[in-house]
């Protein structure tokens, strides 16, 4: 009956009793949203009754951030901003603004596609190498497939966790 009261306990932690002062753990600006496979962060109402929010997704070697707006029944892109990393850095290779185009995650999906393959072809041919178009397709298309992975299912990217926290939390004080 102990682990009933500790799952009990827990719960309320999380989710509090309407009226209850949060934990420290409930008040975290980082939610994770299985549903979209991202982080949600920095949610905060206009006072024109707009609402925003960030959502983050990573793998190992890219963060893209997604700016989201929603007003009534309808969600908006704002931006797409990709970072690679630079050790335990990030750094912006692309910024992509949006004039409140609908939400789409095929549009997102093949907005950071393109943004990556982009930076590669471009990257390579400073650098004086001759890629195969094709190839680095497939690669980034796999990266981004990581980038959508379940944080519940996978156990590589709740390793990682605590290493991308500080970079989530740099999101949270740079909006």
């Amino acid at each position: 009956m102990a682990s009933t009261t500790n799952s009990c306990s827990f719960i309320d932690t999380i989710l509090p009793v309407m009226g209850s002062t949060p934990s420290a753990i409930a008040k975290t600006d980082i939610i994770w949203d299985e549903n979209q496979r991202m982080f949600i962060t920095n949610q905060y109402t206009s006072a024109a009754g707009h609402t925003y929010y960030l959502g983050v997704r990573f793998c190992d070697q890219f963060i893209t951030v997604i700016h989201v707006g929603m007003y009534y029944n309808w969600t908006y892109l704002d931006g797409i901003d990709i970072y690679a990393f630079d050790g335990y850095e990030k750094r912006l290779i692309s910024q992509k603004k949006f004039g409140k185009e609908f939400y789409n995650e095929v549009l997102v999906r093949r907005t950071v596609e393109e943004t990556l393959a982009n930076h590669v072809s471009a990257q390579a041919k400073m650098l004086g190498r001759n890629i195969n178009i094709k190839e680095i397709g497939a690669e980034i298309s796999r990266l981004v497939d990581k980038s959508y992975c379940s944080l519940l299912d996978n156990p590589d990217t709740i390793k990682k966790l605590d290493a991308v926290r500080p970079i989530l939390e740099s999101e949270l004080r740079a909006s």
